[in-house]
C-alpha cells in the first residue's frame, strides 16, 4: 500500500516520537541523578506491544500496568 506524503510525514513523526521516547522510559535521562544507593531505579519496562497514531500512544492493559508500577516507584525515590 503506498502512503501519500502526508501519511508518510505522520508515520516517520510517530516513529521518531518513539525513538526519542525510548532513551526516556529507560531511566537513561534521568540516572546523572541515580548514580548510586540504595534507592536506585531499575530501568523502565519494555512496551514491545505499543502502537502509536496520531494522537495517542495506545499500550496494552499488562505492559501500562506494570510501567504505571514504575512510575509510582519512580516518583516516591
Amino acid at each position: 500500500m503506498l502512503l501519500s506524503q502526508k501519511s508518510a510525514r505522520t508515520a516517520l513523526k510517530n516513529a521518531l516520537t518513539l525513538c526519542a521516547l525510548i532513551p526516556v522510559l529507560h531511566g537513561c535521562a534521568g540516572s546523572a541523578a541515580l548514580t548510586g544507593g540504595i534507592n536506585r531505579l531499575p530501568p523502565a519496562p519494555r512496551t514491545p506491544g505499543a502502537i502509536i497514531t496520531d494522537e495517542y500512544i495506545c499500550i496494552p492493559r499488562e505492559e501500562a500496568a506494570e510501567l504505571l508500577l514504575w512510575i509510582e516507584r519512580a516518583e516516591d525515590l
